[in-house]
């Protein structure tokens, strides 16, 4: 995810920014785990977080106008 890659090239002297940016991307991939589980009925939930890309580019940067 790009909280990952943001939380990556954090300097070391940010070590508190760093850590947030960890906390919510666990946050982040927690929530998209729980998506399918809501969304199916019991049984049939399957993980988006394998779906998402990683990094690309900004969907809004993308689209036509």
């Amino acid at each position: 995810m790009r909280l990952r890659a943001a939380q990556a090239v954090v300097p070391t002297e940010l070590a508190e920014l760093a850590a947030e940016l960890g906390e919510l991307a666990s946050q982040a991939a927690g929530a998209l785990d729980e998506l399918p589980e809501a969304a199916s009925p019991p049984g049939e939930g399957t993980s988006l977080r394998a779906e998402l890309p990683l990094a690309g580019p900004n969907p809004s940067s993308t689209m036509d106008s």
